[in-house]
């Protein structure tokens, strides 16, 4: 079952925050959907869309092989309508510790 969003978007990227720092070398997004989405993809700095996966009443998207720095993320959903919707754009910052 997917999350409904209580917002008036159909996909909200909820994990990583707005200008959250990120110190790990992978993480995981979390996205929050409406019911009437059936898939969701995500985007990081302009980059090829690629699909999360639906489990607990959301979806995940798995994200590694980053660099330190300022990140765009984006998410789109597509409904069962047809329509596609983005989420609003998330920044966040990587801090990733020197080896």
């Amino acid at each position: 079952m997917t999350r409904t969003v209580n917002v008036e978007a159909h996909v909200v990227v909820e994990y990583p925050k707005e200008n959250e720092v990120i110190t790990a070398p992978h993480y995981t997004l979390r996205l929050a959907t409406s019911n009437e989405t059936h898939q969701v993809e995500v985007s990081i700095d302009g980059g090829p869309w690629q699909q999360a996966r639906r489990a607990d009443g959301y979806f995940w998207f798995d994200w590694s092989n980053f660099m330190s720095g300022r990140h765009e993320i984006k998410a789109q959903s597509k409904l069962f309508d047809g329509r596609v919707e983005m989420a609003a754009p998330r920044h966040v910052r990587v801090e990733l510790p020197h080896a």
